[in-house]
């Protein structure tokens, strides 16, 4: 169904921005998530990002299929 659809699309991008973050902040590219940003690492600040992006793509999620 096209609902379904819309859910696996959607997991597939939270999916792949989550993959992003971690390798990111990996130990691979613990020097790039160290780099400080406006006093915080770059490691904080993709963690925030990841938090926000759930709660945009769940919100985006419910709103899509209670109208």
């Amino acid at each position: 169904t096209t609902q379904a659809r819309w859910s696996w699309g959607l997991l597939a991008v939270f999916g792949a921005i989550y993959f992003v973050i971690a390798v990111l902040t990996s130990e691979v590219a613990a020097e790039l998530a160290a780099t400080m940003v406006l006093g915080l690492p770059l490691g904080f600040y993709l963690g925030v990002a990841m938090i926000i992006a759930g709660l945009v793509i769940v919100r985006y999620y419910l709103a899509r299929i209670e109208g």
